[in-house]
């Protein structure tokens, strides 16, 4: 393996992808294992969606994670070839293959310009929105926009209280601090 020039034997590769697979899948087990148990916090009285909503954002998010790495290591193993030709010597759509064939010849041509009609399916609407909605779900089942209205009363408080006593020192009343506070 060539870490200087910047080329890897096939083999490198396709370890690479296998190490890669796995971990992620691992890591995706791991959060999907803690938000099936945090579910159990969540109120049943809301309703099957607020209740189920994070676990079923993330687990729909696991396999879209999930697909560019598993394209990967399929077009390693050969059971999803980087180019299926046809009659007419071109590969087809949906060969695994995430650049264009022919278009990207070195490491600087492979952009978004290049991508295949897979390699735009699997790298970006894929991968892009499986974690989105991982951290969608991820925000939600922490409650964040409840822990950012705590965070924000309180903030509102300390600001009341500060300008309270700064109007105290000053002499002015409550009624002209409320004033100040609230507008």
């Amino acid at each position: 393996m060539s870490v200087v020039s910047g080329t890897v034997s096939a083999a490198s590769r396709a370890l690479g992808h296998y190490i890669s697979l796995g971990m992620t899948s691992a890591m995706m087990a791991l959060v999907l294992g803690f938000m099936l148990h945090t579910r159990r916090r969540r109120l049943r009285r809301k309703g099957f969606f607020d209740r189920n909503g994070p676990v079923l954002l993330v687990a729909l998010a696991v396999p879209l994670i999930l697909a560019d790495t598993t394209r990967h290591v399929l077009q390693d193993v050969g059971l999803w070839p980087a180019c299926i030709e046809l009659a007419d010597g071109s590969c087809a759509w949906y060969s695994s293959a995430e650049y264009k064939a022919g278009e990207a010849e070195t490491v600087q041509d492979e952009n978004l310009t290049h991508l295949s009609t897979v390699g735009i399916l699997f790298t970006i609407l894929a991968t892009y929105s499986g974690f989105v909605r991982l951290a969608v779900g991820t925000l939600w089942n922490a409650e964040i926009l409840k822990k950012l209205g705590n965070i924000r009363d309180r903030w509102n408080e300390l600001r009341a209280r500060a300008a309270a006593a700064s109007a105290a020192a000053s002499g002015e009343g409550p009624s002209a601090t409320y004033v100040a506070v609230n507008a």
